[in-house]
């Protein structure tokens, strides 16, 4: 048994770890088939965001970017409220926070938006594919230790 297992791991360990597919998935029931008749969410993979909830409703489960999975969400058009926070790090032991924002933002149909963490200003954006300004700035709402708690959306930061 130990064998194998060790057999096992030798053989991913030479030949490396495929990337999985990206994933679409619906928040609110929008078919994920009709591109052109919902709006799409995407996670920047190089300045991550968890999105956490949609028009104050939690989501569930969290899917947390990597990279090995990709993620996009689609939403049915209109104007919609986001909480989404930073990425924190791999290593829990590590002291540090998570930054927990609300984005107020209209989306329109047929539509990719990217949903990205400019960690040095502290902004969460939602920017159209291929534009440089963003649709929309969440603002800062939360700041808790990743020790201590998750995200409160109805608090001010401290």
């Amino acid at each position: 048994m130990l064998a194998s297992l060790w057999a096992a791991m030798a053989a991913a360990a030479t030949s490396g770890c495929a990337p999985l597919s990206h994933s679409l998935v619906s928040l609110d029931g929008s078919a994920t088939g009709a591109p052109s008749a919902v709006a799409t969410l995407t996670l920047d993979p190089d300045n991550p965001l968890i999105l956490r909830g949609l028009d104050g409703a939690p989501i569930r489960p969290v899917r947390v970017p990597s990279a090995l999975r990709t993620w996009s969400f689609v939403v049915k058009p209109g104007k919609h409220l986001l909480w989404a926070s930073s990425v924190p790090y791999g290593l829990p032991l590590l002291p540090q926070s998570m930054r927990c924002y609300a984005i107020d933002v209209r989306l329109e149909a047929g539509t990719e938006y990217v949903l990205r963490h400019d960690a040095d200003r502290r902004h969460a954006l939602v920017v159209r594919r291929g534009a440089a300004a963003p649709e929309a700035t969440g603002r800062l709402v939360d700041e808790p230790s990743i020790m201590e708690r998750s995200c409160r959306w109805d608090e001010p930061p401290r």
